[in-house]
């Protein structure tokens, strides 16, 4: 009875772990139709703009400014599609590792939240796995949108670290915090889904948190999953 358990327990696992590769397929191809695609169009669209608002300015029209009022719309509506590319799959996980990609999503985290947020790490850490690599990604990425949209923090930190067997991930925010019993009773998907992504790499998700002082999540998981 027991091996019968253990090969079930190993077949949910397995096949838990090819629907989080076929979602994140999905996602990594919206993201790249959303930036090859819709982005290069938008990037046409103002330049053809562009050109439009000089001609119209070295005839003095009085559209020039108007023109240019247009080009920057688009402009910004392409920082916003480029933007949510990145949060559907970030290409530079890929290209860079995580390392670059949890830097990244701090940045940008910055840039658009107007929030301090940085990334730390004591060395580059290679995770060669790319199932690891994106799922420690999502776990970070909720954990920072969880952080500014009920938590209204104002600095987070990003921290990856390795041993000789784990991976260990740190977000820790000075936001609201929340009552760990509420939200397990509640709705609290996010929290959730970060478990179940964690358990998934044979790893392990520890929450701290407290009203009014903050939360740490912290993920820690095997180098070597035991997944198929």
């Amino acid at each position: 009875m027991n091996h019968a358990l253990d090969m079930e327990v190993a077949r949910r696992r397995h096949l838990e772990g090819e629907l989080i590769r076929a979602e994140e397929h999905q996602q990594r191809m919206l993201g790249r139709n959303l930036h090859d695609g819709l982005g290069q169009h938008l990037t046409s669209i103002a330049l053809f703009g562009a050109t439009l608002q000089q001609r119209l300015e070295a005839q003095n029209h009085p559209e020039a400014s108007h023109a240019l009022r247009i080009v920057d719309l688009i402009n910004q509506a392409n920082d916003m599609a480029r933007a949510v590319s990145r949060g559907l799959y970030p290409a530079i996980l890929e290209t860079a590792g995580l390392n670059a990609a949890l830097e990244q999503l701090a940045d940008t985290t910055c840039q658009l939240r107007n929030v301090a947020c940085e990334f730390r790490a004591n060395a580059p850490v290679a995770v060669d796995d790319p199932l690891v690599a994106i799922n420690l990604y999502r776990i970070a990425q909720e954990a920072v949108n969880n952080a500014l949209r009920h938590g209204n923090a104002s600095h987070i930190l990003l921290r990856l670290d390795e041993t000789e067997s784990t991976y260990r991930l740190l977000i820790q925010d000075n936001g609201s915090g929340f009552d760990l019993a509420a939200v397990s009773h509640g709705d609290g998907m996010g929290l959730r889904n970060a478990h179940y992504r964690a358990d998934i790499l044979d790893g392990m998700l520890k929450v701290s948190s407290h009203p009014c002082r903050g939360t740490i999540i912290t993920a820690v998981v095997p180098k070597k999953s035991r997944n198929p």
